[in-house]
């Protein structure tokens, strides 16, 4: 759940952003993916989806529009997902804790096939996950079948071929938690890196 992590401060680019202002609402949307890296903050699936949009999400809904509703409440996430939460009533998933903290994400851990505390009696961090839908069903078993189908790829590829794959082919690092811990792939270096090769293009593009 590492696309939760935010800098503690807000970047400068979303000064004087607020979701209230309809004509924000775009640049946020742009600003978020580019902070998550591309990724959906709540299932860690690949943003861009041809059949399911992004949107922003406010982690605390009762904020929604307020004068401290900003960039620490905000998240871009899938649609299908952001609807999974939207049924789930803030106050009855208290203690939350605040989601964009480093501190709070060393709290997690995931296994086997979900997320979870690494301290069974962690109650914030479990409502944490509880809240998000990161183990709701629909987002296990999309998890699941893409690491499956990943699996057989990594049966029957070269290692570099299957490495390259990835690079050729960034949805693939959909769910990079489970990537790492369940195939053995480093997602989150192999993002980081596609991630500089953008920014180089960019910056190269602009000279």
């Amino acid at each position: 759940m590492r696309f939760l992590q935010k800098p503690g401060e807000t970047p400068a680019e979303f000064e004087g952003l607020h979701y209230s202002n309809k004509s924000h609402r775009a640049r946020i949307r742009k600003l978020l993916v580019a902070v998550q890296r591309g990724f959906c903050a709540y299932s860690e699936r690949r943003l861009g989806e041809q059949l399911d949009a992004e949107e922003v999400e406010h982690f605390n809904d009762g904020k929604k529009g307020e004068a401290d509703d900003g960039f620490h409440n905000w998240y871009a996430v899938l649609r299908k997902v952001n609807q999974l939460k939207m049924g789930k009533h803030w106050l009855d998933y208290q203690p939350l804790p605040a989601p964009h903290t480093n501190e709070v994400q060393q709290r997690i851990e995931y296994g086997g096939g979900m997320f979870c505390p690494r301290n069974p009696d962690d109650e914030p961090v479990r409502n944490l996950i509880k809240f998000t839908g990161a183990n709701d069903y629909p987002v296990v078993e999309d998890r699941r079948n893409h690491i499956s189908r990943l699996r057989w790829y990594k049966s029957v590829l070269p290692e570099q071929e299957f490495l390259k794959m990835f690079q050729n082919d960034p949805p693939q690092l959909s769910f990079p938690s489970a990537l790492e811990h369940e195939l053995g792939i480093p997602a989150f270096a192999l993002i980081e890196e596609l991630q500089a090769d953008a920014e180089g293009a960019e910056a190269l593009g602009r000279s």
